[in-house]
């Protein structure tokens, strides 16, 4: 019959690192680096593919058609204007 007592099916938790204050500096240091890397990648290959994409449709895209052709000089909002 098994022994009820072995707990060798459990792992125990591991030690948690003995250091100074500069161990813990390179810790935190090296967390940051795992976590800002990444992001920094992901926010330059987003504004690259935006870039790349905004060059390559802006010649497909008349000169006419800007914000001053869209609204035909009526920029007054209703309800926003200072005049009564």
């Amino acid at each position: 019959m098994a022994d009820l007592n072995q707990t060798s099916a459990v792992p125990s938790p591991p030690e948690p690192a003995k250091g100074g204050v500069a161990a813990r500096i390179r810790n935190y240091f090296l967390t940051g680096l795992v976590v800002a890397g990444p992001l920094a990648v992901t926010i330059w290959l987003i504004w690259t593919i935006i870039t790349w994409a905004d060059d390559f449709m802006r010649p497909l895209i008349p000169r006419h058609t800007g914000r001053k052709a869209i609204c035909r000089g009526r920029s007054r909002v209703p309800g926003l204007s200072s005049r009564s």
